[in-house]
């Protein structure tokens, strides 16, 4: 079913929120928009090499999603076995994330999948009975503090690329030629 102009109006209001609420924090890479035909439309924010902390609205659902998505399947296995290799799920990790980023969600759902297109990811969606409801403050609020959750449960196991963490900087040093 198409989407209204009010409710795309809305959902993109809404996407643009997240966008500008986490343009200034340099945890989260430039941003690519998203949108399959208006069964998905969000944005992903950069989170090292080939890897994305997501944002989608699915209309479809009359659901919120965030997520983390790689199309590093190695970076995949890696998180899910690093997670266990701890003595912690996935799903755990998200889960303390949540605590920590001030959500009471213990039963939250975590999705794990092999995505399409060579992707692969976690992810946790919310419910929403109308489109308005994403220029309220709590929903709003919620899906900040979800994508916080997923950069506290993975940010500490992601490959920002050598760049990123060079300790070498002799090439920012003056010649005194």
């Amino acid at each position: 079913m198409p989407l209204g102009e009010e409710d795309r109006a809305t959902i993109d209001a809404f996407v643009e929120y997240v966008e500008d609420a986490t343009a200034h924090d340099e945890r989260y890479g430039e941003v690519h928009e998203i949108e399959s035909d208006e069964s998905t439309i969000g944005l992903r924010l950069e989170a090292g090499v080939a890897s994305w902390f997501e944002l989608a609205v699915l209309p479809d659902d009359l659901a919120v999603q965030v997520a983390f998505v790689t199309t590093d399947r190695e970076e995949y296995e890696e998180i899910s076995a690093g997670g266990e290799a701890d003595g912690e799920t996935v799903q755990g990790l998200i889960r303390v994330g949540f605590r920590e980023a001030g959500l009471d969600l213990p039963d939250a759902e975590v999705e794990q999948y092999p995505g399409s297109e060579g992707e692969f990811g976690f992810a946790t969606r919310f419910s929403i009975d109308y489109f308005f409801e994403l220029d309220q403050e709590p929903y709003r609020n919620r899906t900040l503090r979800m994508l916080e959750a997923y950069l506290v449960a993975f940010g500490p196991m992601l490959d920002f690329g050598e760049d990123d963490y060079d300790d070498d900087d002799s090439d920012d040093l003056d010649d005194d030629d």
